[in-house]
């Protein structure tokens, strides 16, 4: 099967804009809160809808959901083996970053007497379901590592996803896609209508429902539509990102429900260009981008401990927060040890956890 490296190369740059740029000027660090490094239209965006980033995530995790797994489990994959592949082997760096973080805001409380983050939800309740990435299930999702709430989403939108093609073999294959499409429907009702904390039907994972099988549509468009039909979607996608453009920053038109925009039309119409473009899918499948896709995991993750370390060990001896120096320093920062964390935590961890569940489970 044939690896679509742009996605790796996306995913690497989503990672580094959540986390090196919109997450340390928006999400409640202490010291940063409301500091915007950089000015200017662009970056002035990112800080406002930078979160829509996430969308990016759930939407290529779709496609490549479907893309992968959708013919292993007509093959008779098992549900064991799918979760395998799909989260367990993610608890090793869900484990690790929770650790390091909880370690950090001890440090850090008892050193300047007040936890890190000014909106804190951090209780014995929110710790342990975030022992295993759960965290979203209590409804109030940011807390301790604060970025990890998206793999409660993850875990649950894999496993419709399994059942939905595990349920839809042979004649009934027919269904997937208006069960994804009836999905995408769903996710707009709850996110238009503000369905808060109700088990399966909030804002948050509303968010997954909507991205994630819209990456699958995008999937079905893909194997299923003419080369003709792919070039005419390419035109119109890439007609309609450009409207997008000058609407919101020629005429000032707002985003709205920035969520529903990008996870249902901007998102979409990115990744329709991306793949049936063959020049921009080239470019965008360089090494250097690659390799970022492949740690930007572990980038997500390891945001808001880097976060606690550098203010602990650099920024408090006078630092500024703002500027293009200290954008760049922090992303490096970041890469590197997310670099680290990968290879080390990652992949070595990984592989020792799966070859453990195997042989036990």
């Amino acid at each position: 099967m044939k690896r679509e490296y742009v996605f790796d190369s996306i995913r690497g740059i989503a990672a580094i804009i959540i986390a090196c740029i919109f997450h340390p000027a928006t999400i409640d660090f202490r010291h940063t809160s409301g500091v915007a490094p950089l000015s200017g239209f662009v970056w002035e965006d990112i800080y406002q809808y930078g979160y829509v980033f996430v969308e990016l995530f759930f939407v290529i995790s779709g496609y490549l959901s479907f893309y992968i797994y959708l013919p292993k489990i007509d093959a008779g994959m098992n549900f064991i083996g799918f979760i395998k592949k799909r989260y367990v082997r993610l608890l090793p760096l869900i484990v690790f970053t929770l650790l390091l973080t909880l370690i950090l805001n001890i440090s850090y409380t008892n050193i300047y007497g007040m936890p890190f983050w000014e909106n804190n939800n951090d209780n014995i309740t929110t710790l342990l379901l975030s022992l295993f990435g759960l965290q979203t299930l209590s409804f109030v999702p940011q807390s301790w590592n604060y970025p990890a709430w998206v793999l409660s989403i993850f875990l649950l939108i894999w496993v419709m996803f399994y059942a939905i093609i595990y349920f839809t073999k042979g004649d009934k294959a027919k269904y997937r896609i208006w069960l994804s499409i009836l999905l995408v429907v769903i996710g707009i009702d709850i996110s238009l209508t503000n369905y808060y904390n109700t088990f399966l039907m909030n804002v948050s994972v509303a968010r997954g429902y909507m991205s994630f099988f819209m990456g699958g549509i995008i999937y079905f468009i893909n194997y299923n539509a003419s080369s003709r039909v792919k070039k005419i979607l390419t035109l119109l996608s890439g007609f309609g990102l450009i409207l997008s453009f000058v609407l919101h920053y020629n005429f000032k038109i707002d985003y709205g429900n920035a969520s529903v925009l990008f996870a249902v039309f901007i998102w979409p119409m990115f990744i329709i260009i991306v793949l049936f473009n063959k020049v921009i899918n080239k470019v965008l499948s360089c090494k250097l981008l690659r390799f970022l896709g492949n740690i930007s995991f572990s980038i997500y993750l390891c945001n808001y401990p880097i976060e606690v370390l550098l203010y602990m060990g650099i920024l408090n001896y006078g630092w500024s927060f703002s500027g293009w120096s200290y954008t760049v320093i922090y992303t490096l920062i970041n890469i590197a040890f997310a670099a680290m964390i990968h290879y080390v935590v990652e992949q070595k961890l990984m592989s020792l956890s799966l070859a453990y569940i195997s042989k036990h489970i």
